[in-house]
């Protein structure tokens, strides 16, 4: 799926969905800056799931995550880094 060229947010936004043979779903995002300048906002998804799915998502660096809850009356999903 490939939403058109952003004027507001300056990003074009590429998805593929694969559907493996045992039922398992990956998505994959590409993000393309479609201005001259840097973007150095963050990039926010808003992929829905069921809250008991696996989620897979590939990071560069550690130090890169940022983790926060919805509000005050929620708390953090269960999460594991691993490299």
């Amino acid at each position: 799926m490939e939403n058109p060229p952003s004027p507001f947010t300056g990003i074009k936004l590429t998805k593929n969905f694969i559907l493996k043979k045992n039922g398992d779903v990956i998505l994959e995002t590409t993000i393309k800056n479609i201005t001259d300048s840097l973007i150095s906002w963050d990039i926010w998804l808003n992929t829905r799931v069921d809250g008991f799915n696996k989620c897979y998502v590939p990071i560069e660096n550690v130090n890169d995550i940022r983790l926060s809850k919805k509000n005050n009356h929620s708390d953090f999903m269960n999460h594991k880094i691993e490299k």
